[in-house]
Parts: structure tokens; C-alpha cells; sequence
């Protein structure tokens, strides 16, 4: 004949119930923080995206600047056409002309 203690049956119960609602709360907890995890994931991953792209354009852009200071051209003196050259001639007798015009009225 076995006995059965109606006083620990019932403390029992009642510590299974406790340790059910505590394993309920757990299970929520790590079903929000999954969710959290997940967002930050997604964030992280637009994060890096938008890392590697400022990073591929930097890299363009010092490219071409080497290129560009490689590959440029030393300038050259500039040179004059004939035309040019024969105005400025043309004006400079023109203003010895007028200097030495000047010089005479005055005498």
C-alpha cells in the first residue's frame, strides 16, 4: 500500500508551475532578442555595403588623380603667331614714334 502525501504533491505542482512561467518568460526574452539581433544584422550589413562603396570610389578617384599626374603634359613656352609678333612690332614703333614726336615739340 502506497501513500500518497497530498502536501508535496501540491508544492510540487506549484514549483512546476512557477518553473513553466519562468521557462514562458525565457522564451519570450530570446524570441525579442533574436528579433533585436536580426535588425541589428541587417543594419550592419547596409553599414558595410555603404563602407565598401565609399571605399571603391576613394580608390577611383586616387587613380585618377595618379594617372592624371603621370600622364600630364609638361606646358610649353607659348608661342607667338606672326601676326602677333608683327602687332606688338607695329605697336612698339608706334610708340617710339610718338616718344620721339613728343621730345621734339617740347624742343
Amino acid at each position: 500500500m502506497v501513500k500518497k502525501n497530498n502536501n508535496n504533491d501540491g508544492i510540487n505542482q506549484e514549483n512546476e508551475d512557477k518553473l513553466e512561467k519562468q521557462k514562458e518568460k525565457l522564451n519570450e526574452e530570446i524570441k525579442a532578442l533574436e528579433e533585436a539581433l536580426e535588425k541589428q544584422e541587417a543594419r550592419l550589413s547596409g553599414l558595410q555595403s555603404n563602407a565598401f562603396q565609399l571605399a571603391n570610389y576613394y580608390f577611383v578617384f586616387q587613380g585618377c588623380l595618379r594617372f592624371l599626374c603621370i600622364h600630364r603634359e609638361v606646358p610649353k613656352k607659348r608661342q607667338r603667331c606672326k601676326d602677333c609678333t608683327n602687332m606688338n612690332t607695329k605697336r612698339s614703333t608706334y610708340t617710339k614714334e610718338a616718344k620721339h614726336n613728343q621730345n621734339r615739340s617740347s624742343i
